[in-house]
């Protein structure tokens, strides 16, 4: 499957292993782009799959790790 290729709410829904209904509010809520052809929507391939790629974890650096320990010590 190519970045450029469309793929239907049927198709994403299969991917998902979820129901169609929640690909529409994915959709709806702007959590998933879509483009509207008449009255039907296709999702680009590279859209899936930025969809269900998890998101890289921010580590905080030390010294906010630092300063929290403080605070919470300060609240014990």
């Amino acid at each position: 499957m190519t970045d450029d290729e469309l793929m239907t709410v049927s198709e994403v829904a299969q991917g998902l292993r979820m129901d169609e209904h929640y690909v529409y509010r994915c959709i709806n809520s702007g959590k998933l782009p879509a483009t509207k052809h008449g009255n039907r929507y296709r999702i680009r391939a590279s859209d899936f799959q930025a969809f269900i790629t998890p998101a890289p974890k921010v580590l905080e650096s030390p010294k906010t790790q630092r300063s929290n320990i403080r605070r919470l010590m300060k609240s014990a």
